[in-house]
């Protein structure tokens, strides 16, 4: 079965491409009026299946540990294709 790629999660590439990392909370504000548990949900979505787009790690902020997510080798390659041009690998790990 193929995975389907949005245009939603060819642009959350892009601007993790960008970013690097991001938390939900960053994720939320990138998705207005969609509930945190939606957004949630859709990045999760991008961390499972065939085409992983997203890798899920945990790293320590002031609220204690939190979810945070970066590009895997195809999300990069989407985030690529996305800007037109080539971006830094995502990072292996989180500091």
């Amino acid at each position: 079965m193929a995975t389907i790629i949005t245009e939603r999660d060819r642009n959350l590439c892009g601007v993790l491409g960008e970013m690097k990392w991001m938390d939900g909370a960053r994720a939320e504000r990138l998705l207005p009026g969609r509930a945190g548990a939606e957004v949630r949900s859709a990045l999760d979505r991008l961390t499972k299946g065939q085409r992983q787009l997203f890798r899920k790690e945990r790293w320590m902020s002031r609220r204690g540990m939190e979810p945070a997510y970066c590009l895997t080798d195809a999300g990069h390659q989407e985030a690529c294709q996305l800007l037109e041009r080539e971006l830094e690998p995502p990072p292996r790990e989180f500091n």
